[in-house]
Protein backbone atom coordinates (compact mmCIF):
# COMPACT_ATOMS: atom_id res chain seq x y z
CA UNK A 1 0.00 0.00 0.00
CA UNK A 2 1.08 3.28 -0.36
CA UNK A 3 -0.84 6.30 1.11
CA UNK A 4 -0.17 10.23 1.36
CA UNK A 5 -0.07 11.38 5.46
CA UNK A 6 0.99 14.04 7.55
CA UNK A 7 4.36 14.09 8.24
CA UNK A 8 3.64 14.91 11.76
CA UNK A 9 2.10 11.06 12.23
CA UNK A 10 6.04 9.99 12.43
CA UNK A 11 7.46 12.47 14.13
CA UNK A 12 4.68 13.63 17.67
CA UNK A 13 4.60 12.01 20.64
CA UNK A 14 1.07 12.36 20.33
CA UNK A 15 0.87 10.22 17.50
CA UNK A 16 2.74 7.75 18.70
CA UNK A 17 0.30 5.01 18.78
CA UNK A 18 -0.50 5.17 15.30
CA UNK A 19 3.43 4.04 14.59
CA UNK A 20 3.34 1.16 16.94
CA UNK A 21 0.26 0.23 15.41
CA UNK A 22 2.09 0.19 12.12
CA UNK A 23 5.02 -1.37 13.58
CA UNK A 24 3.11 -4.23 14.81
CA UNK A 25 0.79 -5.30 12.22
CA UNK A 26 2.99 -4.93 8.99
CA UNK A 27 6.21 -3.77 7.04
CA UNK A 28 7.35 -0.06 6.15
CA UNK A 29 8.75 -0.43 3.22
CA UNK A 30 9.80 3.32 2.41
CA UNK A 31 8.79 6.49 3.97
CA UNK A 32 9.42 10.06 1.27
CA UNK A 33 9.04 12.97 2.85
CA UNK A 34 7.35 15.78 0.18
CA UNK A 35 7.74 19.20 0.07
CA UNK A 36 5.99 21.71 1.75
CA UNK A 37 4.60 23.97 -0.85
CA UNK A 38 2.85 20.55 -2.57
CA UNK A 39 -0.76 21.25 -1.38
CA UNK A 40 -0.41 24.88 -1.00
CA UNK A 41 -2.53 27.37 -0.72
CA UNK A 42 -5.45 24.21 0.16
CA UNK A 43 -3.08 23.71 3.36
CA UNK A 44 0.31 24.03 4.83
CA UNK A 45 0.64 20.72 6.09
CA UNK A 46 3.55 19.02 5.34
CA UNK A 47 2.91 15.27 3.90
CA UNK A 48 5.10 12.21 3.00
CA UNK A 49 4.47 8.93 1.30
CA UNK A 50 4.40 6.04 3.11
CA UNK A 51 4.84 2.73 1.76
CA UNK A 52 3.25 -0.27 3.82
CA UNK A 53 3.64 -4.30 3.33
CA UNK A 54 0.93 -6.26 4.53
CA UNK A 55 3.67 -8.77 6.54
CA UNK A 56 3.33 -8.53 10.20
CA UNK A 57 6.82 -8.70 10.87
CA UNK A 58 8.46 -11.51 13.07
CA UNK A 59 9.18 -10.99 16.99
CA UNK A 60 12.49 -9.03 16.90
CA UNK A 61 12.97 -8.76 13.08
CA UNK A 62 15.21 -5.76 12.22
CA UNK A 63 15.04 -5.13 8.24
CA UNK A 64 15.93 -2.13 6.60
CA UNK A 65 13.74 0.31 4.91
CA UNK A 66 14.26 2.98 2.46
CA UNK A 67 14.09 6.96 3.37
CA UNK A 68 13.54 9.97 1.11
CA UNK A 69 13.13 13.49 0.72
CA UNK A 70 11.65 15.02 -2.10
CA UNK A 71 12.71 18.56 -2.74
CA UNK A 72 10.69 19.75 -5.64
CA UNK A 73 7.87 18.49 -7.51
CA UNK A 74 4.15 19.61 -8.57
CA UNK A 75 4.58 23.78 -8.07
CA UNK A 76 6.46 26.25 -5.51
CA UNK A 77 4.69 28.05 -2.85
CA UNK A 78 3.48 31.19 -5.23
CA UNK A 79 1.87 28.18 -7.39
CA UNK A 80 4.18 28.50 -10.15
CA UNK A 81 5.28 25.17 -12.21
CA UNK A 82 8.50 23.60 -11.04
CA UNK A 83 9.72 22.51 -14.19
CA UNK A 84 11.44 19.55 -12.81
CA UNK A 85 10.61 16.64 -10.75
CA UNK A 86 12.76 14.56 -7.94
CA UNK A 87 9.73 11.71 -8.15
CA UNK A 88 11.37 9.68 -10.70
CA UNK A 89 14.77 10.02 -9.34
CA UNK A 90 13.71 8.95 -5.98
CA UNK A 91 12.40 5.62 -7.91
CA UNK A 92 16.16 5.35 -9.01
CA UNK A 93 17.75 5.99 -5.90
CA UNK A 94 15.25 3.57 -3.80
CA UNK A 95 16.43 0.89 -6.11
CA UNK A 96 19.86 0.97 -6.26
CA UNK A 97 20.21 1.59 -2.71
CA UNK A 98 18.08 -1.38 -1.97
CA UNK A 99 20.66 -3.59 -3.83
CA UNK A 100 23.43 -2.49 -2.06
CA UNK A 101 21.50 -2.98 1.49
CA UNK A 102 24.31 -0.76 3.53
CA UNK A 103 25.18 2.22 4.30
CA UNK A 104 25.34 3.85 1.51
CA UNK A 105 23.18 6.95 0.44
CA UNK A 106 22.89 9.95 -2.10
CA UNK A 107 21.30 13.34 -2.16
CA UNK A 108 17.49 11.79 -2.38
CA UNK A 109 17.35 8.79 -0.39
CA UNK A 110 19.44 6.53 2.50
CA UNK A 111 18.44 3.17 4.08
CA UNK A 112 17.96 2.72 7.72
CA UNK A 113 17.11 -0.38 9.59
CA UNK A 114 14.54 -0.57 12.00
CA UNK A 115 16.69 -1.16 14.61
CA UNK A 116 18.10 2.42 14.28
CA UNK A 117 15.01 4.04 14.54
CA UNK A 118 14.63 6.17 17.50
CA UNK A 119 11.75 6.89 19.97
CA UNK A 120 9.30 5.57 17.32
CA UNK A 121 10.45 8.91 14.99
CA UNK A 122 10.25 7.45 11.11
CA UNK A 123 10.71 11.57 10.09
CA UNK A 124 13.39 10.99 7.11
CA UNK A 125 15.12 14.61 7.81
CA UNK A 126 15.93 13.41 11.13
CA UNK A 127 18.69 11.02 10.04
CA UNK A 128 20.32 12.90 7.59
CA UNK A 129 23.30 11.18 7.14
CA UNK A 130 25.61 13.76 5.92
CA UNK A 131 24.73 15.65 9.00
CA UNK A 132 26.59 12.43 10.83
CA UNK A 133 29.14 12.80 9.01
CA UNK A 134 29.86 16.34 8.63
CA UNK A 135 29.68 15.99 12.71
CA UNK A 136 32.33 12.67 12.22
CA UNK A 137 34.63 14.92 10.09
CA UNK A 138 34.99 17.55 12.87
CA UNK A 139 35.60 14.78 15.76
CA UNK A 140 39.20 15.11 15.51
CA UNK A 141 39.37 18.97 16.67
CA UNK A 142 36.54 19.51 18.11
CA UNK A 143 34.46 18.03 21.55
CA UNK A 144 30.95 17.10 20.59
CA UNK A 145 29.23 17.63 22.70
CA UNK A 146 24.85 17.33 22.68
CA UNK A 147 23.06 20.49 24.82
CA UNK A 148 21.68 17.38 27.46
CA UNK A 149 25.06 16.64 28.16
CA UNK A 150 25.56 20.13 29.01
CA UNK A 151 22.23 20.85 30.90
CA UNK A 152 23.24 17.13 33.11
CA UNK A 153 26.80 18.41 34.13
CA UNK A 154 25.09 21.45 35.03
CA UNK A 155 26.61 23.92 32.89
CA UNK A 156 23.74 24.96 30.71
CA UNK A 157 19.73 25.43 32.01
CA UNK A 158 16.55 25.60 29.30
CA UNK A 159 13.60 27.38 30.29
CA UNK A 160 11.00 28.69 28.11
CA UNK A 161 8.55 31.60 28.45
CA UNK A 162 5.15 32.53 29.09
CA UNK A 163 1.52 33.31 26.72
CA UNK A 164 0.06 36.48 28.63
CA UNK A 165 -2.84 36.95 26.42
CA UNK A 166 -3.35 39.10 23.29
CA UNK A 167 -5.43 41.64 25.99
CA UNK A 168 -2.29 42.48 27.37
CA UNK A 169 -0.54 44.21 24.35
CA UNK A 170 -0.14 47.92 23.87
CA UNK A 171 -0.86 48.11 27.53
CA UNK A 172 2.54 49.57 28.11
CA UNK A 173 6.13 50.51 27.14
CA UNK A 174 8.03 47.27 28.11
CA UNK A 175 8.84 44.65 25.44
CA UNK A 176 6.94 41.82 24.96
CA UNK A 177 9.27 39.84 22.84
CA UNK A 178 8.37 37.32 20.52
CA UNK A 179 9.69 35.50 17.61
CA UNK A 180 10.05 37.70 14.93
CA UNK A 181 11.70 40.29 17.44
CA UNK A 182 14.98 38.57 17.04
CA UNK A 183 17.23 38.66 14.35
CA UNK A 184 20.85 38.87 13.70
CA UNK A 185 22.01 37.98 17.19
CA UNK A 186 19.85 40.65 18.69
CA UNK A 187 16.03 41.82 19.73
CA UNK A 188 15.07 44.18 16.94
CA UNK A 189 14.75 48.00 18.47
CA UNK A 190 11.16 48.25 18.44
CA UNK A 191 9.41 45.00 19.49
CA UNK A 192 5.70 45.10 18.11
CA UNK A 193 4.33 44.44 21.12
CA UNK A 194 5.01 46.16 24.57
CA UNK A 195 2.85 45.50 28.53
CA UNK A 196 2.42 47.04 31.57
CA UNK A 197 4.05 47.32 34.80
CA UNK A 198 1.83 45.29 36.49
CA UNK A 199 1.88 42.55 33.75
CA UNK A 200 5.84 42.94 33.58
CA UNK A 201 5.93 42.57 37.92
CA UNK A 202 3.66 39.40 37.40
CA UNK A 203 6.01 37.29 35.42
CA UNK A 204 9.32 38.96 36.00
CA UNK A 205 10.39 36.83 38.80
CA UNK A 206 9.48 33.51 36.96
CA UNK A 207 11.29 34.57 33.61
CA UNK A 208 14.40 35.87 35.76
CA UNK A 209 16.30 37.42 32.22
CA UNK A 210 19.68 38.45 32.94
CA UNK A 211 22.37 40.20 30.66
CA UNK A 212 24.07 36.85 28.47
CA UNK A 213 20.96 34.91 28.60
CA UNK A 214 20.33 33.44 25.02
CA UNK A 215 16.87 33.57 23.71
CA UNK A 216 16.41 31.05 20.48
CA UNK A 217 13.28 30.00 18.85
CA UNK A 218 11.84 27.49 19.72
CA UNK A 219 8.46 27.27 17.42
CA UNK A 220 7.22 28.73 14.12
CA UNK A 221 9.12 27.47 11.16
CA UNK A 222 11.32 29.50 9.41
CA UNK A 223 12.51 31.22 12.12
CA UNK A 224 13.71 28.26 14.51
CA UNK A 225 16.47 28.20 15.68
CA UNK A 226 17.03 32.34 15.36
CA UNK A 227 19.02 33.50 18.32
CA UNK A 228 20.08 36.78 20.17
CA UNK A 229 22.27 37.31 23.06
CA UNK A 230 20.53 39.90 25.59
CA UNK A 231 22.54 42.87 26.99
CA UNK A 232 22.41 45.44 29.78
CA UNK A 233 19.69 47.19 27.89
CA UNK A 234 17.89 44.35 27.28
CA UNK A 235 16.75 42.79 30.64
CA UNK A 236 13.52 44.90 31.28
CA UNK A 237 11.47 42.44 28.74
CA UNK A 238 9.10 39.47 29.01
CA UNK A 239 9.42 36.84 26.63
CA UNK A 240 6.95 34.01 24.95
CA UNK A 241 6.28 30.68 25.43
CA UNK A 242 7.54 29.79 21.72
CA UNK A 243 11.37 30.74 22.56
CA UNK A 244 13.79 29.40 24.83
CA UNK A 245 16.13 30.89 27.59
CA UNK A 246 19.31 29.45 27.56
CA UNK A 247 21.91 30.50 30.55
CA UNK A 248 25.39 29.45 31.03
CA UNK A 249 25.83 28.52 34.39
CA UNK A 250 29.45 28.52 34.75
CA UNK A 251 30.65 30.79 32.13
CA UNK A 252 34.21 30.03 32.63
CA UNK A 253 33.82 25.90 31.91
CA UNK A 254 30.80 27.40 28.93
CA UNK A 255 31.51 31.01 28.38
CA UNK A 256 28.18 32.34 27.00
CA UNK A 257 29.71 33.72 23.95
CA UNK A 258 31.05 30.94 22.13
CA UNK A 259 27.46 28.99 23.13
CA UNK A 260 26.13 31.93 20.56
CA UNK A 261 28.64 31.44 17.83
CA UNK A 262 28.31 27.73 17.89
CA UNK A 263 24.38 27.63 17.91
CA UNK A 264 24.87 29.70 14.90
CA UNK A 265 26.80 27.36 13.01
CA UNK A 266 26.14 25.95 9.52
CA UNK A 267 26.38 22.42 10.71
CA UNK A 268 23.87 23.22 14.65
CA UNK A 269 21.67 24.92 12.34
CA UNK A 270 21.40 21.95 9.67
CA UNK A 271 20.58 19.66 13.28
CA UNK A 272 18.04 22.38 13.85
CA UNK A 273 16.30 22.21 10.83
CA UNK A 274 16.49 17.95 10.61
CA UNK A 275 14.70 18.02 14.30
CA UNK A 276 12.11 20.75 14.14
CA UNK A 277 8.56 19.19 13.16
CA UNK A 278 5.53 19.73 12.41
CA UNK A 279 2.73 20.36 14.69
CA UNK A 280 -0.67 21.16 13.42
CA UNK A 281 0.51 24.46 10.92
CA UNK A 282 3.57 25.42 12.17
CA UNK A 283 7.24 23.62 13.43
CA UNK A 284 8.23 23.10 16.36
CA UNK A 285 12.13 21.57 17.77
CA UNK A 286 10.11 21.18 21.23
CA UNK A 287 12.37 18.73 23.85
CA UNK A 288 14.70 17.76 20.70
CA UNK A 289 16.93 20.94 21.33
CA UNK A 290 18.43 18.74 24.03
CA UNK A 291 19.87 16.30 21.12
CA UNK A 292 21.39 19.10 19.01
CA UNK A 293 25.23 18.27 19.15
CA UNK A 294 27.36 21.56 19.94
CA UNK A 295 31.07 21.35 18.26
CA UNK A 296 33.16 23.25 20.42
CA UNK A 297 37.06 23.96 19.22
CA UNK A 298 39.38 22.03 20.98
CA UNK A 299 42.17 24.97 20.38
CA UNK A 300 41.53 27.33 23.24
CA UNK A 301 43.14 29.89 21.24
CA UNK A 302 40.61 29.22 18.67
CA UNK A 303 37.78 29.17 21.36
CA UNK A 304 39.58 32.45 23.03
CA UNK A 305 38.99 33.85 19.54
CA UNK A 306 35.69 33.51 18.83
CA UNK A 307 34.71 34.52 21.91
CA UNK A 308 36.28 37.97 22.19
CA UNK A 309 34.91 38.56 18.54
CA UNK A 310 31.43 37.18 19.54
CA UNK A 311 31.52 39.72 22.73
CA UNK A 312 32.81 42.46 20.71
CA UNK A 313 29.73 42.01 17.75
CA UNK A 314 27.33 42.12 20.68
CA UNK A 315 28.30 44.59 22.95
CA UNK A 316 29.02 46.86 19.74
CA UNK A 317 25.01 46.06 17.94
CA UNK A 318 23.92 46.92 21.62
CA UNK A 319 25.44 50.18 21.93
CA UNK A 320 24.28 51.25 18.14
CA UNK A 321 20.81 49.88 18.84
CA UNK A 322 20.88 52.41 22.14
CA UNK A 323 22.31 55.43 19.68
CA UNK A 324 19.51 54.38 17.55
CA UNK A 325 16.64 54.67 20.08
CA UNK A 326 18.18 58.11 21.32
CA UNK A 327 18.22 59.36 17.60
CA UNK A 328 14.51 58.67 17.80
CA UNK A 329 13.77 60.29 20.84
CA UNK A 330 15.76 63.19 19.99
CA UNK A 331 13.35 63.84 16.74
CA UNK A 332 10.25 64.29 18.81
CA UNK A 333 12.06 66.11 22.23
CA UNK A 334 11.38 70.00 23.15
CA UNK A 335 14.46 71.74 24.21
CA UNK A 336 14.02 75.27 25.89
CA UNK A 337 15.94 78.04 23.61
Amino acid sequence: MGIILPESLFGNPSHEYIVKFIRESARLVGLISMPEELFQPYTHAKTCVVFIENTPPEENEDYTMYMGIVNWCGHDSRGNKIPYDDVPRITHSYARLMAMDDQHYDRFGFLKRLSEIKGNIFVPKYYDPDIVANLERLRPTHDLVTVGELVDRGLLNITTGDEIGKLSYGTGPIPFIRTSDIANWELKIDPKHGVSEAIYEQYRKKQDVRERDILMVRDGTYLVGTTCMLTRYDTRILFQSHIYKLRALKPNELSPYLLLAVLNSPIVKRQVRAKQFTQDIIDTLGGRIVELVLPLPKDKAIRSRIVEDTKAIVNGRAELRQRARAVALEVASQKDE
